[in-house]
């Protein structure tokens, strides 16, 4: 699932406020990150929300 507006602001912000109970993955790196990855900002339509790290994994995405 694509991550709604709130939790788009949160990743953008590195906010911590999600972390360890969201996590996003990129398409186009094929990485997954908690909400307050201080990496570079990765285009909204390559990302996709998942509940936990396992979720994550299962679907080919690597920490």
């Amino acid at each position: 699932m694509e991550p709604d507006d709130q939790t788009w602001q949160i990743i953008a912000n590195n906010d911590d406020c999600l972390d360890g109970q969201r996590w996003y993955a990129v398409k186009s790196t094929m990485i997954f990150c908690k909400p307050s990855c201080p990496s570079r900002l990765p285009d909204r339509q390559n990302v996709i929300m998942y509940a936990d790290p396992e979720q994550a994994m299962a679907a080919g995405f690597r920490p």
